[in-house]
């Protein structure tokens, strides 16, 4: 299987070598690498590549700051693989089977569109995981996130999808430029009758740098998109029961960070563009084949 891996960057050198360094390392080399400056101000990456010796990689340079669901679309759009693997530029596989993994995986299970890794977050001092299950779960069952199984959602930072899924449903949302994008492609793949499959035995490991809105001088703007891409969520995709009990929950959330962080206007703001955009989508909640797919298979409907 041609699997096309896609790297999306913005005045980050160092970190963008070391997860190039991995992906070279791969066993099974990628068929094509991919990688998006989206506007960098500090650097040019095809020089930063050039005075590094990597000729195999294609670079792509958008003038303007496309955010990550637009510049995953724009590597997605430029790609030719039958598989894309999309990897954080702070992000680096840990060892040189992770392709050959997800080439495996998609082969055998051919309702499987995306394919949830092990993320290994170096945020702490103590790592902690990011993967496709709830705490309270992780808490309750501390071997379930050992287990390959079936999930209802993945995380951006390292994920494989087939290229069919975004022939059939389309891409990422380009307006929700930072935050809860994949819940939003993980409904729609499960909607249109899709499986997302954990693969605990591909572990891919993430040094964390500033946000993408905090290196374009706009770390205010983070919860003003979590906070409009909620209530897009919520609108779109939970049925009525969900609906209070949801907003409830991360509106207070986020209006209690908000109110620590000093970015309450940004909090405000967020909510008026959400009800802004409730009309611009018609309604397409879960249910059915869809809503029991969550209920078996660690799906969020709340948390």
């Amino acid at each position: 299987m041609k699997i096309s891996v896609l790297v999306a960057t913005r005045n980050r050198a160092a970190p963008l070598l070391h997860c190039l360094a991995s992906i070279a390392k791969q066993r099974v080399a990628a068929h094509e690498v991919l990688v998006l400056d989206d506007a960098s101000d500090q650097l040019r990456v095809s020089d930063v590549l050039k005075e590094a010796g990597i000729r195999d990689v294609r670079v792509l340079r958008a003038q303007t700051p496309l955010g990550i669901a637009a510049g995953r679309n724009r590597l997605v759009n430029e790609a030719s693989g039958e598989a894309l693997f999309i990897l954080d530029d702070d992000a680096y596989f840990d060892g040189p089977d992770c392709l050959t993994r997800i080439s495996d995986i998609l082969r055998e299970r051919p309702k499987t569109a995306i394919v949830a890794t092990r993320i290994v977050d170096h945020k702490f001092s103590v790592p902690r995981l990011l993967i496709p299950f709830p705490r309270h779960q992780q808490r309750c069952s501390p071997g379930l996130v050992d287990r390959a199984q079936l999930v209802s959602y993945f995380l951006g930072g390292a994920h494989a999808i087939r290229r069919s899924l975004f022939e059939r449903i389309g891409g990422y949302h380009d307006s929700f430029v930072f935050g809860e994008e994949e819940l939003d492609l993980s409904y729609r793949a499960i909607q249109a009758g899709y499986e997302i499959f954990y693969s605990p035995d591909i572990v891919v490991h993430h040094d964390p740098m500033p946000s993408v809105l905090q290196s374009m001088g706009r770390p205010q703007a983070e919860i003003f998109y979590h906070v409009r891409n909620r209530l897009f969520l919520a609108k779109q995709f939970l049925p009525a029961a969900y609906l209070a009990p949801y907003l409830g929950l991360w509106l207070s959330r986020y209006a209690i960070s908000a109110l620590r962080n000093g970015t309450f206007p940004d909090y405000i703001g967020g909510i008026r563009s959400g009800l802004r955009t409730l009309g611009a989508h018609t309604r397409t909640p879960l249910q059915g084949a869809a809503l029991s797919y969550l209920r078996s298979n660690h799906g969020r409907l709340l948390f």
